[in-house]
């Protein structure tokens, strides 16, 4: 039997103009511990709502597919790939 990792890509309009054509974003993920969504939701590490006693290491690739502009505002359309399948990484 053959190991299979799947693959998860998304596509996002992110405010502004990324500067680089691609990033390797590791961020910290853990619990948030305030909120309605305490407990459910993750939180970055370095957030005030993030148990950090529990968070893990998050990694996402992201690359820029295009620059522009989108309801007169800067505007880049990024394809981002997370890499270890963390909760809620991709927020």
């Amino acid at each position: 039997m053959q190991l299979r990792t799947p693959k998860k890509y998304y596509i996002a309009l992110v405010w502004g103009e990324v500067m680089h054509e691609k990033l390797d974003i590791r961020v910290d993920i853990g619990p948030k511990t305030e909120g309605e969504w305490a407990g459910v939701r993750m939180a970055p590490v370095d957030s005030e709502t993030c148990d950090r006693n529990r968070a893990k290491e998050s990694r996402t690739r992201l690359m820029v597919l295009e620059r522009g502009v989108f309801r007169q505002r800067p505007a880049t359309k990024v394809l981002m790939a997370p890499s270890n399948g963390r909760r809620h990484q991709v927020n």
